[in-house]
């Protein structure tokens, strides 16, 4: 997928994803939102990550368009935000638990 200066993929899957897909897209911003065009687990993930990119006041602008590097801190920040808030809402829906196979989440950015 591909937003700004941003190319993400996901090599996995999040485990019962039909189960937290909405709470998942009820986090990202109305940006964010718009520019969901299917219904796969990694492209709500790297909406989320654009999610926190937006918020967490290090840019001047939307990441959809900023041209300046993002830097390494600052991805590392919000794909490690982005993880927690999956595993949390995997958690929360009792996923975690309930699969014998965990959610793989290996992404690139």
């Amino acid at each position: 997928f591909k937003a700004g200066r941003l190319l993400f993929c996901h090599n996995g899957a999040l485990q019962q994803f039909h189960l937290i897909r909405r709470k998942l897209l009820a986090q990202v911003t109305d940006e964010a939102f718009a520019h969901i065009k299917g219904t796969t687990d990694s492209e709500v993930a790297f909406a989320l990550l654009l999610t926190n990119l937006a918020k967490d006041g290090m840019g001047k602008e939307s990441p959809f368009f900023q041209q300046e590097p993002f830097g390494h801190d600052r991805l590392y920040g919000a794909l490690k935000r982005t993880i927690r808030q999956l595993e949390h809402v995997l958690k929360e829906a009792g996923i975690h638990a309930s699969t014998d196979v965990p959610s793989r989440m290996n992404f690139s950015l």
